[in-house]
């Protein structure tokens, strides 16, 4: 009997499950802005699967809520995972930012 050896690879990837909005990541780019209506903060939600893993791909929705008078833009989805939208003010107050996933 002949003896040779096979030799092969697999590959495995893999990737982050389903987007969980508990493991969330909400960040804004500056804490303190001027309440002139048109200097914004720039609010991040990262989202996160239920193992902590950020995912890498767009496709959720996300809705931003403050507490009380902010106003937050369109949510731009940023096809990483990632989500963002700015916040302005013209009231001097500190807000509360919420991201909320699907």
């Amino acid at each position: 009997m002949d003896a040779s050896l096979v030799s092969d690879d697999a590959t495995v990837t893999f990737i982050p499950g389903a987007s969980v909005t508990a493991n969330a990541a909400v960040s804004v780019s500056t804490a303190f802005v001027l309440a002139d209506g048109s200097s914004p903060s720039i609010v991040t939600l990262q989202t996160v699967d239920a193992q902590g893993n950020n995912l890498t791909t767009g496709g959720e929705t996300v809705v931003f809520t403050t507490t009380g008078s902010a106003t937050v833009s369109v949510v731009i989805d940023n096809s990483d995972g990632t989500y963002t939208a700015n916040i302005t003010n013209t009231t001097v107050e500190t807000v509360t930012i919420t991201g909320v996933v699907n």
